[in-house]
């Protein structure tokens, strides 16, 4: 009786075959890269409004705290009374008084260290303290490296943090809402910026706590808004436009913390004349268009 055999020996692939597979596999990698890219920035950026937002929060709530005294964006503030220079006070950014009020109570404390016998900001590296702030990194900023350093990928408006609006009073605390006559919709507090350390007293230093002049902010001079050019890194940012705070963001523009607690995605192409109206919490005047 003849017996069947249900096999037969296997043929590999030929080189052909085999190009095909690996030419289908590259073509499908190809696909997925960029819808993986866009998901990672997409993330990003949510992150950073998150952020945002925290900061737009824990600025109502310090108000809220104080009876609508705001700190100024840099100089002296009075947690606990007014009682002057020799106070219980903190020098530094309102991004340092505003570590409690972002779940960051033990690095404001870790600034009493001393020196006229109140609360110092810039005194956070002296003491050795590990500064990094989760909520002051924005995670698309290619300029912030880990390390123990009080940096931060945003920026303040000075327009609004200082009183009279445009000073640079150290004690010029601005009231919330009080002193944002034009309704804190229209304002803006605080953008994204690229975490550049600037030189003594430059306005586009990123150093929270304050060390080395006034802190990360921006003056909006109704000419250019803070934007980066695309394709220019930080650091050539930095040196080229070293009054602006060199804001990160994409092609369709940078994300804005507004004093409402909102955040808005302000276009590449809006004009400088907007930017400053946007920035001026008491100028009176509407809103341009392309706002």
């Amino acid at each position: 009786m003849p017996r069947l055999v249900f096999w037969k020996r296997w043929r590999g692939f030929t080189l052909i075959e085999l190009l095909v597979v690996i030419a289908i596999i590259a073509i499908l990698i190809g696909l997925l890269l960029p819808a993986v890219q866009k998901v990672r920035e997409a993330a990003a950026r949510a992150q950073s409004q998150n952020n945002l937002k925290q900061m737009g929060l824990a600025t109502a709530n310090i108000a809220g705290t104080y009876n609508g005294l705001l700190p100024p964006g840099y100089g002296e503030f009075l947690p606990t009374g007014y009682g002057g220079w020799k106070g219980n006070q903190t020098e530094g950014t309102n991004f340092f008084n505003l570590l409690p009020y972002i779940e960051q109570q033990n690095l404001y404390n870790q600034g009493a260290t001393g020196g006229n016998g109140g609360h110092l900001a810039m005194q956070l590296q002296w003491a050795g303290a590990s500064r990094n702030v989760k909520t002051y990194v924005a995670p698309s900023d290619p300029s912030w490296q880990p390390g123990n350093h009080a940096l931060t990928s945003y920026r303040y408006n000075a327009l609004a943090w200082f009183n009279p609006v445009g000073s640079t009073n150290w004690n010029g605390s601005p009231m919330f809402p009080a002193t944002f006559t034009d309704g804190t919709s229209n304002t803006i507090l605080f953008t994204e910026g690229f975490s550049i350390e600037g030189s003594y007293r430059n306005d586009w230093c990123s150093r929270y706590n304050g060390y080395y002049g006034q802190g990360p902010c921006y003056f909006a001079t109704g000419s250019t808004p803070p934007f980066t050019p695309p394709g220019m890194t930080p650091q050539t940012a930095a040196s080229t436009y070293p009054s602006l705070p060199n804001a990160l963001g994409s092609a369709s523009g940078i994300q804005c913390g507004l004093a409402d607690g909102s955040v808005r995605t302000v276009n590449q192409g809006i004009s400088g004349y907007t930017w400053y109206l946007a920035s001026n919490p008491q100028d009176g005047l509407p809103l341009g268009s392309d706002w």
